[in-house]
């Protein structure tokens, strides 16, 4: 707190990329009046259509059956990103779907526990960790997702995406959206009309 409040104190000006992010930041020194929120953008051209060989070969590099309805998540495999919340959903969703297949791109300090929470809940071959999802395989990854979850949550140390990228380039590629309720995910997905909000957990 001490260190952002001499940042905020020599910035001639400070943007937030939402509405959230600044009100924390004004809670921890920064002038309102010498703020803006500026969010972020993604290139759209490069998100609204995907190579259908690229989306082809991703499925059968991570074995996907070509009839299994698809949600995909994306992002560091870090508390803050909600992926334990998605993992433990994942069995109510395999009653209504039971051919459903969960694909979590990334890596990070999570990924053995988000495993073993997996293997606790017996959902085998139906949650995917393939690691890292290489940027220029992001269009095929989205194109191929029936679903996308953006889980986000405010984690133990007060941590939270503003605005996830992977929120708006989902968007861009017209996907279908769960996201939670937090941060500035709201300030662009609006509930039943251009995806659905649940509770942040």
């Amino acid at each position: 707190r001490w260190a952002a409040r001499w940042a905020f104190d020599r910035a001639f000006r400070t943007a937030a990329c939402s509405e959230n992010l600044r009100s924390r930041a004004v809670a921890a020194g920064l002038a309102y009046e010498r703020s803006a929120v500026i969010p972020y953008g993604v290139d759209g051209a490069q998100f609204a259509t995907a190579d259908a060989a690229a989306v082809a070969t991703l499925r059968a590099r991570l074995g996907l059956p070509q009839n299994a309805p698809v949600i995909g998540a994306l992002g560091r495999l870090v508390h803050k990103k909600g992926f334990s919340h998605l993992v433990a959903a994942l069995p109510a969703v395999l009653r209504v779907l039971p051919n459903v297949r969960c694909v979590i791109g990334g890596s990070g300090d999570l990924q053995a526990d988000l495993r073993a929470e997996a293997d606790q809940l017996g959902l085998g071959d139906h949650l995917l960790l393939p690691g890292a999802i290489d940027w220029q395989t992001t269009p095929a990854f989205y194109a191929l997702c029936d679903v996308l979850a953006v889980p986000s949550v405010v984690d133990a140390h007060g941590n939270v995406d503003g605005l996830p990228n992977v929120l708006l380039e989902g968007m861009a590629c017209g996907r279908a959206i769960v996201a939670s309720h937090v941060a500035g995910i709201p300030d662009v997905l609006r509930d039943d009309e251009n995806g659905l909000l649940v509770p942040s957990a």
